[in-house]
Formats: structure tokens, sequence, C-alpha cells
């Protein structure tokens, strides 16, 4: 099994499969920041393929988070509606 490699996951991540039926969900967690994202794929999907997809899944999110955090730093100071 082959995590791909990326600078927004410099420890991996940990990842969980369970299957529920003809489903498996995947869950892939940065144990950094402990943010956790889910698939869910078809039993006949080779474990690699979903390890890979929920990674992927969670370094977008990552980048997101990251975009985010960015974007309200830009912002002026905070008004009624952002408390």
């Amino acid at each position: 099994m082959s995590i791909p490699k990326h600078k927004l996951l410099p420890r991996g991540a940990l990842i969980e499969l369970e299957q529920h039926g003809n489903s498996v969900k995947v869950s892939a967690i940065d144990p950094v920041s402990f943010i956790e994202v889910s698939i869910v794929g078809p039993t006949t999907a080779s474990q690699s393929e979903l390890e890979n997809l929920a990674v992927k899944k969670l370094i977008w999110r990552l980048e997101k988070v990251i975009n985010e955090k960015g974007s309200q730093q830009k912002k002026g100071p905070p008004s009624g509606w952002d408390m």
C-alpha cells in the first residue's frame, strides 16, 4: 500500500477501513491537525485505490482549510455577523 506523499501530510495519514455490506467506508485522518474525511466505495475496488482516493480527498480538504484561513485574514475587522 503506497499512500501518495504530499507536503501537507509530512507524517502521512491514518487510514481506517470499515466494510458495510457491499460497501467500504474509508476514513483518512491527518495526525497533525486531526482533520478527517471519509469516502465510500465498492468492496470490488482494491484497498490501495480506496486509500489513495481518501488521501487525495484529505489533501483537498487541508488545502481548502488553508485557503479559508488565508481569506479570513484579508478581511477587515469582524462584524456582528462574524461572531
